[in-house]
């Protein structure tokens, strides 16, 4: 690694890094169509991380609001850099486990 990067760019080359090895999980996704599907939950993944979310909270509250997202506009509400932590709390009657 090139020790003339900004830590910035450190943390967004070890991420690429971490992309490289699990490329060959997508390999076996079975079809074109679950590589492009993983890609696309590994994206959302890394983007919840970069947000600073709980990955966990993201991916609970993304699957329980987009089967009613109908247009871009609720689509792009959806999207990590778009929402805070508070957006994602749980209901103080359920649990993680």
């Amino acid at each position: 690694m090139p020790n003339d990067l900004f830590p910035k760019e450190k943390i967004q080359f070890f991420r690429l890094c971490e992309t490289t090895h699990k490329r060959k999980n997508w390999l076996f996704a079975g079809t074109p169509e679950g590589a492009k599907v993983s890609a696309t939950i590994y994206s959302l993944i890394e983007t919840a991380k970069a947000n600073r979310l709980a990955v966990y909270k993201y991916l609970r509250f993304l699957f329980e609001k987009l089967p009613f997202a109908q247009s871009a506009e609720d689509y792009r509400k959806l999207l990590p850099q778009n929402l805070t932590d508070e957006q994602l709390a749980l209901p103080s009657d359920w649990s993680v486990v």
